[in-house]
């Protein structure tokens, strides 16, 4: 299945949000052959609002391939039925599978949560390297617990339902950011990841901010003395 006005894209992100993928399509999206289309399903549910999906797809120019390039987008674990939806079965495209550790997603998560209750619908998740986000607002440590906990499932459910298919890579965030100042993925991951796609090799850029999260006080020592849950993928 593929609407004449929401074509299936080449190569899925699938992850859980604020776990990189909007880093990582970035990335990709700075080697002259990919076209990032970013999170589809998402941005096609702002244009639709309450109307269907599918209904509303055949209206939407913007959600169309760059000829001649390999298109990729990014779909949330909560949104893959929408997307199969639109386009078939997930398997039908290539799928990078980025898993980051729990903590780190659901602490991010909950501060997004936070954040945007505080500042309005004027917050932004993503920030350019040369600008400075709004400082971070209080969290909630049992929000926190909660979701973590959430997150860790979501991903072993699909560890699981991933692990009999072929053309699927599973990379981990957490491994090609450690260098936290230079927004380059290491050349070890870019090798790989472009080798999976069929492209030639070339360095992988963004100017994203990594959005790193703090807790302040006593709510990041209550976090820190959470237990934590083995990331394992």
């Amino acid at each position: 299945m593929n609407s004449i006005f929401f074509e299936k894209p080449d190569v899925l992100i699938v992850s859980y949000p604020r776990s990189g993928t909007h880093f990582l399509a970035a990335s990709l999206a700075s080697h002259p052959l990919i076209h990032s289309r970013g999170e589809c399903v998402l941005r096609l549910k702002k244009c639709g609002a309450d109307r269907d999906l599918i209904a509303d797809a055949t209206k939407q120019y913007i959600f169309k391939n760059k000829p001649g390039r390999t298109n990729i987008a990014i779909v949330m674990y909560h949104s893959i039925r929408d997307f199969e939806k639109l386009c078939g079965h997930l398997y039908c495209c290539k799928v990078i599978h980025l898993l980051r550790d729990p903590t780190y997603v659901a602490r991010s998560w909950v501060q997004a949560i936070s954040n945007k209750e505080r500042y309005g619908e004027n917050y932004r998740a993503h920030y350019q390297l040369d600008e400075e986000p709004p400082p971070h607002a209080p969290i909630k440590i049992e929000s926190f617990i909660a979701t973590q906990r959430s997150i860790k499932n979501l991903q072993k459910r699909y560890i699981k339902l991933f692990a009999a298919h072929s053309n699927i890579m599973t990379i981990k965030y957490d491994d090609v950011t450690k260098n936290q100042q230079v927004n380059e993925l290491p050349e070890l991951y870019a090798r790989a990841i472009l080798a999976f796609l069929g492209l030639e090799v070339k360095p992988l850029r963004n100017q994203l901010r990594k959005t790193g999260v703090s807790a302040s006080g006593c709510v990041e020592q209550k976090i820190s003395d959470c237990e934590r849950m083995e990331f394992s993928g």
